[in-house]
């Protein structure tokens, strides 16, 4: 499978002196936990913890109306549609059809517009693109089919859509299970050392899962 540029060369649960820093987040099923704006309610799963500000921060949102998107406080980034829809976004003067599982950037000081006909979930990456710049892929699990994912940018990100799948921690030999919903975000801590691909396996049916990669830019490494 390949993941693209910025996805080529391939998640805190168990730490291991300078290796990988691991986190695994949940998005509330309890709707009541989300907070709600004028477009719609959005839960933040992680941002940046690196710098000061942020400079980014992930958010899947539940998008009620057309305009700016809900949840965003970053000038720029790429959304995912996830379910519901359809839609379409105008961003500089270009308007193209949201499609399930489709990226699409964003960039709120260019006029950015999303129109809808019903709802739509969205997985938003923002960022601010004069200090990093990201992508994200999705990625398709069989029932028994294992995919590897390269740790080759400053932050990586692995959401899953739908299904379960296995990931298996190659540094602390564990395995745990993503179930639809999860967040794995693994930060590359030394970024001259190079590290084993990340490894993702089928649980029995099929699953569909993001990869997101972002790397900071020189000055903000």
């Amino acid at each position: 499978m390949d993941f693209g540029k910025l996805g080529k060369g391939t998640g805190r649960i168990k730490e291991v002196p300078t290796m990988l820093k691991k986190n695994l987040i949940s998005l509330p099923i309890d709707k009541e936990k989300w907070v709600k704006d004028s477009f719609g309610s959005f839960s933040s799963l992680v941002q940046d913890e690196r710098h000061e500000p942020p400079i980014w921060g992930l958010s899947v949102c539940d998008q009620q109306k057309s305009g700016g998107l809900s949840g965003v406080k970053y000038p720029s980034g790429i959304s995912v549609g996830l379910e519901g829809g359809p839609g379409r976004c105008v961003f500089r003067k270009a308007e193209r059809e949201i499609r399930p599982l489709e990226s699409w950037k964003w960039n709120s000081e260019s006029g950015f517009q999303l129109y809808l006909v019903s709802p739509l979930r969205c997985f938003h990456l923002g960022f601010d693109e004069g200090l990093a710049k990201a992508a994200i892929y999705p990625a398709y699990l069989n029932a028994t089919e294992e995919l590897q994912f390269p740790i080759v940018g400053s932050e990586h990100f692995i959401y899953m859509v739908s299904g379960t799948a296995i990931w298996l921690d190659r540094e602390s030999d564990e395995s745990r299970l993503l179930k639809s919903g999860d967040l794995l975000h693994v930060s590359r801590i030394d970024r001259k050392r190079e590290y084993l691909n990340l490894k993702l396996k089928g649980d029995g049916a099929r699953s569909i899962a993001l990869w997101a990669v972002l790397h900071y830019l020189a000055d903000h490494k």
